[in-house]
Order: C-alpha cells, then sequence, then structure tokens
C-alpha cells in the first residue's frame, strides 16, 4: 500500500515533482490512507491509477474483510480520485464468509455509488494456513481439495448461505452491473 506511510508517501511525490520527472505510475492504496491531500500531490506527480481493495460493498462484510476499514473511507476515496482525476480500480470478492443474497445486493448497491473506471473480481480463496481455511474446513465450505483450482478464480468454498453454482451466477451478475454502469458513463460523457 503506497499510502500507508503518508509521510514517506508525500515525500516520494515531492520528490518526483522537484526532479520534474515525467513519470506516469500506478499504485495499490487502502481507502482509508487516501485523504485528499495525498491524492492531489500523488496526481501532481504522476498518479494515473490507484487499485484499491474493495472487497464488498456490505458494512457487515467489511468489517471482517477490511478491518480499520469503513464503507463512508471507500465511497470518500473513490469520490476524491475522481474529482482529482485518478483512475480508480476496484478488487471485488465474492464468498466471504456471511456472503448471503442480501450482502450482493448491497455491494450491488454500493458499485452504483463507487461508479469505479474498473473492476476485477475474484472468489474468496481457502489457502491453507489462513484464518479463512480453517474457518472453510470447520464449516464443511470446500467444494474441492484440488489445489490447482485455488486461483481465487474459480469458486473452491461456498458460504453458509450460497453455493458455488450461486456465487457464479452473482459473478456473472456484478460484471454486468459494472459493464451497465460503465456503458451509462460513457454515453453520458458523449461517447459515441
Amino acid at each position: 500500500s503506497f499510502t500507508s506511510d503518508p509521510k514517506w508517501a508525500e515525500d516520494v511525490c515531492h520528490e518526483i515533482i522537484k526532479r520534474k520527472l515525467d513519470v506516469s505510475w500506478v499504485c495499490e492504496a487502502r481507502v482509508n490512507e487516501s485523504s485528499r491531500k495525498i491524492l492531489a500531490t500523488m496526481h501532481r506527480s504522476g498518479c494515473k491509477r490507484i487499485n484499491y481493495g474493495v472487497e464488498t460493498g456490505d458494512p457487515t462484510l467489511i468489517k471482517t474483510a477490511k478491518p480499520g476499514t469503513e464503507l463512508q473511507d471507500t465511497l470518500k476515496a473513490f469520490q476524491v480520485g475522481k474529482e482529482i482525476g485518478i483512475w480508480r480500480h476496484a478488487h471485488m470478492i465474492l464468498g466471504l464468509p456471511g456472503e448471503n443474497q442480501q450482502t450482493f445486493e448491497t455491494t450491488l448497491k454500493c458499485l452504483f455509488h463507487l461508479d469505479p473506471d474498473s473492476m476485477s473480481l475474484n472468489f474468496a480463496t481457502p489457502y491453507p494456513g489462513t484464518q479463512l481455511y480453517h474457518v472453510a474446513e470447520r464449516n464443511n465450505w470446500m467444494t474441492t481439495r484440488n489445489w490447482m483450482h485455488y486461483t481465487s478464480s474459480e469458486v473452491v468454498m461456498r458460504t453458509k448461505d450460497l453455493s458455488a453454482e450461486d456465487l457464479c451466477t452473482m459473478a456473472l451478475k456484478l460484471k454486468k452491473t459494472f459493464l451497465r454502469l460503465r456503458i451509462m458513463r460513457l454515453l453520458s460523457e458523449g461517447f459515441h
């Protein structure tokens, strides 16, 4: 996370500006470490895109997936980035423990408010040795033990309320919703 040490991040940006380096760069950052001040400085120094680990738009699941982060942090970071002119990428995850139809619908609504420029989608994956692995094991949620499928692009873990098929259906709906949002934005900006 580029902004995890705000002073260091600002120093790097100021050095790029001071040296008049003509560079464009991309980074990852946490939404709760993305103040207007640091984003503006990053943009002036050539930052064109920030990848944010949004994970989910459901406030209950955020407490588990992104400790120390609130949904308001995410909404604010995306709004400020848009105002400043930084491309905002949202990393999303489906199938976190507690995911159900209601949390998914909340995430879809949140996506409308975030209005990201790009999005990637992965499935929660219980890698051996992680806390998620122990939760999945204890609840008998793993759908396969074939480690070749543990890529985060395939469903290898169900949730209490959702099957692997449900999660695949939701992934398709999330992708279609995002594409619909992008098309609507392009049309509203006069793209033909």
